[in-house]
């Protein structure tokens, strides 16, 4: 079987209330799918992983998480930053992930769906999530389902 490429995923994970945690996770789950099962490429969104073991309000924990973020981003083919329209900016988290990729300039494909920021300081056109989920087909054909 073909290696795929990995996309990096950011949107929002923390919020105020459970609630809203919840939808920023559905939200993320949602996008991940899609990209995972409508192009070519495996979706990585660490925000849905490491919470699972991890506990983001423990610096020591969260250092680790951090570190393990830099190490899938060397890793990723490339990374889409997500604010859903409820978020009014990035998370400190996908902002700090922007900032690494920036300044490294780790990836040549970074894409911001939802907020200008990232695209206009890399150069990229603003897609939706409709728009980036052909582009990214067009450049990972998606394995076609058996019959």
């Amino acid at each position: 079987m073909k290696v795929k490429p990995i996309a990096f995923v950011a949107s929002p994970y923390a919020a105020t209330t459970k609630e809203d945690v919840d939808r920023n996770v559905k939200f993320a789950q949602t996008v991940c799918r899609r990209i995972a099962l409508e192009t070519g490429a495996m979706p990585f969104a660490p925000h849905l992983l490491f919470p699972q073991f991890l506990d983001d309000h423990d610096v020591f924990e969260r250092e680790h998480g951090i570190a393990y973020c830099s190490t899938m981003l060397d890793k990723s083919a490339f990374a889409a930053f997500f604010v859903p329209e409820w978020t009014p900016k990035p998370s400190s988290g996908m902002e700090q992930e922007l900032l690494e990729v920036m300044g490294q300039q780790r990836l040549q494909n970074v894409y911001g769906i939802g907020w200008q920021q990232p695209t206009r300081t890399l150069g990229h056109c603003e897609f939706t999530l409709e728009g980036l989920l052909t582009h990214l087909a067009d450049l990972f054909p998606p394995i076609a389902r058996a019959a």
